[in-house]
């Protein structure tokens, strides 16, 4: 049987498995306070969406860093 995955965006408290797995995969710490300083923090807001297997382990997250850009001229 195929595993299946549900999406669902980020809700407060999903931090820990994305840190989670972070660490898992990058040599680098980040703490918790840099992660909600760069996603929920974000003047220009967040998107983030999770995957969840059906067994409830996060199975991958993909988030982009909203950015206004003013043109000069």
């Amino acid at each position: 049987m195929k595993p299946t995955f549900t999406l669902k965006p980020y809700q407060e408290g999903d931090e820990h498995a994305i840190q989670a797995g972070f660490s898992s995969v990058f040599p680098s710490y980040r703490s918790l306070e840099t992660w909600h300083w760069i996603y929920t923090r974000n003047p220009d807001g967040a998107r983030i969406m999770l995957a969840w297997a059906d067994n409830g382990e996060l199975a991958a997250h993909y988030a982009c860093i909203p950015h206004t850009m003013q043109e000069s001229r």
